[in-house]
């Protein structure tokens, strides 16, 4: 394998890591769904590790259902998210099998490609596939965000560009429309 393409693979996944970290600050608290449907807390609090002053949480990079959620710290989460999710992303399924699609595209197909070192003769295929599942996930993206572009027009195409523009950053783009749509949820907002 060319030092090229092993060089790509590393940025993929890098790049991929690197999206499910997130940085909590103070005072916040993530919420993140694990594989049994529980969900489990985690806060910023004084006595954690944190690099100027926000504390490093890693999403789990296996998961692409909707469940990561930051908010200020409520006492019993379990049964208020839950019903939360499954109100406000009736549709949570379909974005999360595209999703997968997505991910099996980037993490699986290309990474194998590259290393039984096939790129050369059959890139034209992978690279259709990923762009075709790509569109599709920002396409069921902006479906989905009715609400959130309603309400907070800047913010959601400011995230939007960000998915539209990375298609590894797009992955995670059910928790980020999770996240967005409870953060909404929790502030008062007037239409215009």
């Amino acid at each position: 394998m060319p030092a090229i393409e092993l060089e790509l693979l590393i940025a993929i996944y890098a790049l991929y890591l690197f999206d499910c970290l997130h940085w909590l600050k103070p005072g916040e608290a993530a919420f993140m769904r694990r594989f049994n449907g529980e969900w489990q807390r985690k806060s910023c609090h004084p006595e954690a590790y944190t690099l100027l002053g926000r504390m490093p949480i890693l999403r789990n990079p296996f998961d692409l259902r909707p469940g990561w959620l930051i908010s200020p710290a409520p006492d019993s989460p379990a049964p208020q998210l839950n019903r939360f999710i499954e109100e406000s992303l009736p549709h949570r399924r379909m974005l999360t099998a595209l999703l997968t699609l997505s991910a099996f595209n980037l993490l699986i197909l290309l990474p194998t490609v590259i290393a039984l070192n096939i790129l050369q003769t059959s890139w034209r295929l992978v690279a259709t596939l990923i762009l075709i599942t790509h569109i599709t996930v920002a396409v069921e993206f902006i479906a989905q965000s009715t609400h959130w572009r309603r309400t907070d027009p800047k913010s959601f195409w400011r995230e939007f560009l960000a998915i539209l523009l990375n298609p590894i950053n797009a992955l995670r783009s059910a928790d980020t429309l999770c996240s967005h749509l409870f953060h909404l949820s929790l502030t008062p907002v007037t239409l215009k």
